[in-house]
């Protein structure tokens, strides 16, 4: 489904392609549950429409 492009040591960043789309990951330090769920869901739903 995606392909890991780089990973960046300097910044908690991995670049990836999803479906011919550029991604950008960012991580950071400290957790936050409200964007961990928001992504959850989207790429839940992102799959789900293309098993269809």
């Amino acid at each position: 489904m995606g392909e890991v492009i780089k990973i960046q040591k300097e910044t908690p960043e991995m670049h990836i392609t999803v479906q011919g789309y550029k991604v950008t990951l960012c991580f950071t330090e400290k957790a936050n549950l409200e964007v961990a769920a928001f992504v959850k869901q989207a790429l839940l739903g992102a799959y789900s429409m293309s098993s269809k």
